[in-house]
């Protein structure tokens, strides 16, 4: 019998603060994940005014599919003239965006408070001050 293959799901979460969506994906983000209705609805819901902190301070593994889903949301985003600003790397997700050469694509901050204050600032007009 063959063995059933895994399919790997983030949960998501959005939440307004201000003008900003903020976007917080939890567990393991695998190439199905990446095509999942919850995280496209979710990464897609961003209006042209606002700003979009992608929280991934709770997600403990992406496949490279996942990786490549992610850098392409923040190439659209940046395309768009949407401010997108990630927070919150665990190290196993820093250290896949690093492999994959992706991780100079992200703005990333230290904090979800200092990447919606980025994000916000960024929205407004002000360059984004990440820390």
């Amino acid at each position: 019998m063959a063995a059933r293959r895994q399919i790997w799901r983030p949960e998501v979460s959005t939440r307004l603060a201000g003008n900003v969506l903020v976007v917080s994906l939890s567990g393991r983000l695998g190439e199905a994940g990446a095509r999942s209705e919850p995280l496209l609805a979710a990464l897609a819901g961003a209006e042209p005014h606002q700003a979009v902190v992608v929280d991934l301070s709770r997600l403990d593994y992406v496949s490279s599919p996942g990786v490549a889903h992610l850098a392409a949301f923040a190439r659209t985003q940046a395309e768009r003239g949407i401010p997108c600003v990630w927070c919150d790397l665990t190290e196993a997700v820093r250290i896949s965006l690093d492999l994959a050469g992706t991780l100079p694509e992200f703005t990333l901050a230290m904090s979800r408070e200092a990447a919606i204050e980025a994000a916000s600032r960024s929205a407004s007009g002000s360059p984004p001050s990440v820390q």
